[in-house]
């Protein structure tokens, strides 16, 4: 079963103002719910399970600077069989000064981001790999049932995480409804049922993510 079919599944649909025709941006907003899902899917599994790491990560061997766009997070650098310690931006100046004790050497090499590109001193040495999650692009419309790179293990996590982020879509389109109405009676009607349907949706919105977390394995403060 596709995406968008499993999503509504849970979620309901994307409507216009008036309740019934289909939201003219519906498949490309599933197609996004459905990207930032797996992205945080990947987020979280890192965070709480190191055992499925390797399912969501990319390997790219570098050889020089390279550009991060289609990449969302780095998990590590590797030089010459050694981990590269990650440094904040404004420490670059010392990784690249002899004199200073926070120089850059093959013992020590480190990283960091600048101008969006990804930087490693002392260069690259004979083997360098980044280890990163990668931007998951999914088409968009009924037909997407696939992933690629994306572990097939967690379309259920990222599904769920879509209907969710749907639900809040959904409420935020009854909220205008209501908001916009006029003190005709077919209007106050549709706010009525509209206030109606938010409180469903809310309730359901609860219940969604508290899936969500409990199967992510994600511990939430009270």
């Amino acid at each position: 079963m596709n995406f968008d079919v499993r999503i509504e599944d849970l979620a309901g649909t994307l409507v216009q103002t008036d309740g019934v025709t289909e939201a003219t941006d519906k498949d490309v907003f599933f197609q996004q719910a459905m990207q930032d899902a797996c992205q945080d899917v990947a987020r979280n599994v890192i965070k709480v399970s190191a055992k499925d790491t390797h399912l969501f990560v990319a390997k790219t061997v570098l050889s020089a600077n390279i550009n991060l766009d289609e990449i969302e997070e780095i998990v590590s650098i590797e030089r010459d069989g050694s981990e590269v310690r990650a440094i904040h931006y404004s420490e670059r100046f010392g990784a690249v000064n002899a004199d200073s004790i926070s120089f850059a050497t093959t013992n020590d090499p480190v990283w960091w981001i600048e101008d969006g590109y990804l930087n490693v001193k002392p260069d690259y040495g004979s083997f360098s790999a980044m280890y990163a999650i990668p931007t998951y692009t999914i088409a968009a419309g009924a037909a997407a049932s696939t992933i690629g790179d994306f572990p097939a293990k967690y379309y259920d996590h990222a599904i769920l995480y879509a209907a969710y982020l749907v639900l809040c879509r959904r409420e935020l389109d009854l909220n205008d409804v209501i908001r916009n109405y006029t003190q005709s009676e077919e209007d106050v009607e549709l706010a009525a049922s509209a206030s109606q349907s938010i409180q469903l949706i809310q309730a359901k919105k609860q219940m969604t993510m508290e899936k969500y977390n409990r199967i992510m394995g994600i511990e939430v403060q009270e």
